[in-house]
């Protein structure tokens, strides 16, 4: 007799028993229902690093991006689904990015979203919202300077005006109100708040960034608008109080009619200018 079958006939029958059951308890029986969901889902993988898309992802790139193999082909399957790649890659993007950040919660796609499908539908809607959120951010850089220019130029001018109308002693505007200062501090107004207009907007940015280049931008037009009313009058007179009324009724005519022909909406004094659209 060897010495394994000696040892085995010399086991406790008790020890024997509670063997027995504890691989009865870990072995599946035919009938059993594993839930291959709940082991996928519930162990987050480790390697789970938040992946930017260019393009619709494939399978093979899915794979490497940190989602289980279910939510890798739910997020395939929607892909599958988008006919215009411009305007499905972001949606697809903030499927991913949704499903990354809830199966380490141990939340399956079909919990969160119930079908490829309805994942999609659910996206438009957030992007509409979005996207309709600052409408006026989107437009052209240079449509906005132009838009910004005319802005600037109907609030000085009609300012101006009121004053001169109403100030026997004209001269203490000679600086501000200078036909060359107020030309220049609408350009470069026009300019540099397009451009804080487009830095706000920007997502990439950090909101702190994002914060003090606009401070940064806005200062720097102040300074601009500080030096040209030093300007000499020989260079920057100032002219009657009616002129300036009639330039500022003549840009803000001027607005309209940009504002149709590019068909920007929001922004300054462009809250309800939806009717101008094309």
């Amino acid at each position: 007799m060897t010495k394994e079958k000696q040892a085995s006939e010399n086991m406790d029958p008790q020890s024997s028993a509670n063997q027995e059951s504890m691989i009865d308890a870990v072995t599946p029986h035919e009938g059993d229902v594993v839930d291959n969901d709940a082991t996928e889902t519930t162990t987050p993988r480790l390697d789970a690093k938040k992946v930017e898309f260019k393009h619709l992802p494939t399978r093979a790139e899915l794979a490497a991006t940190g989602l289980n193999k279910r939510n890798q082909e739910f997020v395939y399957q929607a892909a599958e689904l988008v006919t215009d790649e411009k305007l499905g890659l972001p949606l697809i993007q903030k499927i991913y990015d949704e499903l990354l950040v809830h199966q380490k919660q141990g939340r399956t796609a079909k919990q969160i979203y119930g079908t490829p499908e309805a994942a999609m539908g659910i996206q438009v809607e957030a992007l509409k919202h979005e996207t309709q959120a600052n409408p006026y951010a989107d437009s052209n850089y240079w449509d906005l300077a132009v838009d910004n220019m005319l802005t600037f130029l109907m609030l000085f001018a009609v300012m101006f005006g009121i004053t001169l109308l109403f100030q026997k002693d004209a001269t203490v505007n000679a600086g501000a109100a200078g036909v060359t200062s107020l030309a220049l501090t609408s350009i470069i107004g026009g300019l540099i708040f397009a451009l804080i207009t487009k830095i706000m907007a920007r997502q990439d940015l950090g909101r702190f960034m994002r914060i003090m280049a606009a401070i940064l931008a806005f200062v720097l037009w102040f300074m601009i608008y500080m030096l040209v009313s030093l300007l000499p009058a020989a260079v920057n007179p100032v002219l009657s109080g009616w002129f300036y009324l009639v330039v500022s009724a003549i840009a803000f005519f001027g607005f309209r009619a940009w504002r149709k022909r590019t068909g920007i909406v929001g922004g300054f004094m462009g809250a309800s200018q939806a009717q101008n659209r094309k």
